[in-house]
């Protein structure tokens, strides 16, 4: 079972494992939109890729290093970094919408005065949006749950 548990770290996104002479390739079928190449040159790793068949939905990639002990552990690493960055900016962009239509309804259903004093205040409560200091207390934002 040691081999189909370290497959399943992968997920859905595993397509193939291969060698060839001294190279150890993992394939992945990724999403279309997921960010690959740039991100790697970002992480400073000698993890290769080459990109594969594509379409709309999704890009066949793969990653290759050197057949050895460090070679993979890196390659391992380098995947799961590529994997978590893409699956929470993909979080951060479904919240982004959903706050936006939160945001909107705010918009509409309040007086502008109101609204000119509405902060975002990350230092004390990242969940609540908040009058600024010296609002007065005719400020009466309507938030919905």
């Amino acid at each position: 079972m040691g081999l189909v548990k370290e497959i399943s770290k992968y997920g859905t996104f595993f397509h193939s494992i291969r060698t060839h002479e001294n190279t150890f390739m993992l394939d992945l079928k990724l999403p279309a939109y997921w960010e690959v190449v740039n991100l790697l040159a970002s992480l400073d790793s000698n993890v290769q890729t080459k990109m594969n068949d594509s379409n709309d939905n999704h890009q066949l990639v793969t990653f290759y290093v050197p057949k050895d002990d460090e070679g993979i552990s890196n390659l391992e690493r380098t995947v799961q970094s590529v994997i978590k960055w893409n699956k929470e900016n993909e979080e951060k962009r479904e919240l982004l919408d959903t706050k936006m239509i939160e945001l909107q309804k705010i918009f509409e259903t309040n007086e502008v005065s109101s609204l000119r004093s509405l902060m975002f205040d990350f230092n004390n409560d990242p969940t609540t949006i908040t009058p600024s200091d010296d609002a007065t207390d005719e400020t009466n934002l309507k938030l919905d749950e």
